[in-house]
């Protein structure tokens, strides 16, 4: 017992040798992007999609899944899926979107999906058809989902698009939510997770407080704030397990912007450079985002790195 209790000392001490992120303390260098050429990605397959869901709170939400367990226990939250392919996660990863409980007004494009990658990962652009003013629609709800075969081991980003297509051409749109930049709060954050070794890199968005706690014990020592989820979404932004210290995440102002009517988050993880010392202990970075908005939220992610040198 006293050798397990010593471990997890070292653990919580080694992460925190760099990047550990105290709530408003970023380390003070500059970051820089990566330079690599971004090159087309090609052998990408949809293996699975459909629109029903089986359980969970119907929630928009974006997960990498690395390992044949992670898969199959994936699966099970989705109806009339076919049983688990046989997938090398050797050299594949699996991207799954669930684009969250919706009118069928809204269409994942799961036939026009690219994506670009470079040396640090591979970014998958995701468009959501949207029937506009004039349009006619089944009054259904329905929750598109995908899952996408990646052939990389590397990280996996999303960018969000949408597409407006309104079939009355006098129609002007409404006025949005107005929200600013500075009221979006990070409520909770920290370096590791009950998960840890079999943490997924996810985004999840969350608009009850019960979805909310479910997701909170998942992670240590946070007691549930009082939030007014009919002003307010949470965001979690987990970037699963990494091999050292180094890693945090952070939101771009300057690129999180309303746009018809759509908030676009920016979300950037930063990446330790070669010059950066860091320590040799399994970190698991995350944070929770207040949101003052409750209109639809994309989703946009890139990496920076940290330049130690600087």
């Amino acid at each position: 017992m006293l050798d397990i209790r010593l471990g997890l000392l070292v653990v919580v001490f080694c992460g925190c040798l760099i990047g550990c992120s105290n709530r408003g303390h970023e380390p003070q260098v500059k970051n820089s992007q990566p330079e690599d050429v971004k090159q087309p990605a090609e052998g990408m397959e949809v293996i699975h999609q459909g629109d029903e869901y089986m359980s969970g709170y119907g929630e928009k939400k974006f997960q990498v899944i690395s390992s044949k367990e992670q898969y199959e226990a994936a699966l099970l939250s989705y109806q009339n899926s076919d049983a688990a392919r046989r997938v090398d996660f050797s050299a594949h990863k699996i991207l799954l979107v669930d684009m969250g409980a919706r009118s069928a007004q809204q269409a994942l494009d799961s036939e026009n999906i690219t994506a670009v990658m470079d040396s640090y990962g591979v970014t998958v652009t995701l468009i959501d058809n949207i029937a506009g003013a004039g349009c006619v629609w089944p009054e259904i709800a329905v929750q598109p989902y995908i899952f996408l075969l990646v052939p990389t081991t590397q990280d996996i980003l999303v960018r969000e698009e949408w597409r407006i297509n309104h079939c009355d051409k006098d129609y002007q749109s409404p006025q949005p939510e107005s929200f600013a930049v500075q009221d979006i709060e990070i409520i909770e954050q920290g370096n590791y997770s009950y998960a840890y070794e079999n943490a997924v890199k996810q985004v999840q968005l969350i608009s009850s407080l019960e979805h909310y706690q479910q997701l909170l014990l998942n992670y240590p020592n946070f007691t549930v704030p009082q939030l007014d989820f009919s002003l307010y979404r949470v965001l979690l932004v987990d970037m699963g397990m990494r091999a050292t210290t180094g890693y945090f995440i952070k939101l771009d102002a300057d690129k999180t912007v309303e746009k018809n009517g759509r908030l676009i988050l920016s979300l950037v993880y930063i990446f330790p450079d070669d010059n950066c010392v860091t320590g040799q202990a399994l970190t698991n970075p995350f944070s929770f985002f207040k949101i003052p908005v409750t209109d639809e939220v994309l989703i946009r992610e890139e990496i920076e790195l940290l330049d130690c040198a600087l």
